[in-house]
């Protein structure tokens, strides 16, 4: 258990590491010289949407998948976000997903409508970790 809690840990420090990485590196994505090139503090900040990263372990691709946005509902084992574009998400959460509440411990059950959430998952499966707040920090 202690060591399928590190390496989520691990996993999530590389694809944040990686996202930056390649955003800071490639201007995001051809931005013109003249566009406003955001900080590293932008990639998880409250301006993230969503965000796609592919790492390699050992020759083998992992394609991570972050949602941050609004939880517009959660039940049963899903949770529906409306991102900062607009766009609406289910996501399926997984039974062993850790989840947290302004930090803390918490279960699915106790995330309510209004709160902002980020989602870690591989691909299109489950959410293996759901971070909650009960308001957006600056």
């Amino acid at each position: 258990m202690m060591r399928a809690a590190m390496r989520r840990r691990w996993v999530l420090a590389a694809v944040v590491l990686a996202a930056l990485a390649v955003g800071v590196s490639t201007g995001l994505g051809g931005a013109s010289r003249s566009a406003r090139v955001p900080g590293p503090r932008a990639f998880l900040g409250p301006h993230l949407a969503r965000l796609e990263a592919v790492l390699v372990f050992g020759g083998r691709a992992l394609d991570y998948r972050l949602d941050q946005g609004r939880i517009v509902g959660v039940g049963g084992d899903a949770i529906r976000l409306r991102e900062r574009e607009g766009a609406r998400e289910r996501i399926a959460v997984a039974a062993d997903a850790r989840v947290l509440l302004d930090g803390r411990d918490a279960t699915l059950a106790q995330l309510q409508t209004g709160m902002w959430a980020l989602t870690v998952r591989l691909a299109n499966g489950p959410a293996q970790t759901v971070r909650a707040r009960t308001r957006l920090l600056p």
